[in-house]
């Protein structure tokens, strides 16, 4: 069997994450941190997902300026409403929607919600279990940027086997054995 970590040694950006995603034949997916949508777009666009667990509070938890959730969280529905039954949208804190989706469920995560250590490390740990085997479990901002702990807890829990995207603000993405 061919290591999909090694087949996909250099991804650019994170369209690139999504094709990488399409060639694995995702059937039902989900993202953590929805915002207003635009990443979601993209998963649906570039892939055969047949189902996307669009996950949010839109409470502004973690976020430094005025926040306005219900518009944000209304730009999103109405971005991806397009997509009818392919979208499926669960608001509440990442941690508490985890146990609303089957373990061995998803064939891939994308996490881009609470960027603090224990944030990440909190969603990583909910949903590494939603994945069946094979599966991707991924996300955004791994950087080292002032008040981000993306990174740190993605190193700390996967160590060398985490691959990420070549973009100034990469994304980063493990199989699952």
């Amino acid at each position: 069997m061919v290591d999909d970590q090694v087949s996909f040694p250099t991804l650019k950006n994170r369209i690139d994450l999504a094709d990488m995603l399409q060639h694995r034949s995702v059937r039902f997916g989900a993202e953590v941190g929805v915002w207003k949508g635009g990443y979601s777009e993209v998963l649906l666009q570039r892939t055969g997902v047949e189902v996307l667990y669009c996950i949010d509070a839109w409470d502004g938890t973690g976020m430094s300026q005025e926040f306005n959730g219900a518009a944000i969280m209304e730009e999103a529905l109405v971005r991806l409403r397009t997509y009818g039954d392919r979208v499926q949208v669960m608001r509440g804190k990442s941690v508490d929607m985890a146990g609303h989706i089957r373990d061995g469920r998803l064939d891939f995560v994308y996490i881009d919600a609470d960027h603090s250590f224990e944030g990440c490390t909190a969603d990583v740990k909910a949903y590494v279990h939603k994945l069946r085997s094979g599966g991707v479990l991924c996300g955004h901002d791994y950087c080292n940027r002032r008040g981000k702990g993306v990174k740190r807890a993605v190193d700390e829990l996967f160590g060398i086997r985490v691959k990420h995207t070549e973009e100034r603000c990469p994304s980063w993405w493990v199989i699952i054995p």
